[in-house]
């Protein structure tokens, strides 16, 4: 049994991650276009 939890907390933590990288991606490109394609600090 707590195998299985601990390997479902692995998967979430894992989704979490994958989610919070696109949304990092998505913000540093918006901010790339927004700043009419001037080179972001990175």
């Amino acid at each position: 049994m707590r195998d299985a939890k601990t390997q479902t907390l692995t998967q979430d933590a894992q989704r979490i991650a994958a989610v919070a990288g696109s949304v990092v991606l998505l913000v540093v490109v918006l901010l790339i276009t927004t700043s009419g394609g001037a080179a972001a600090p990175v």
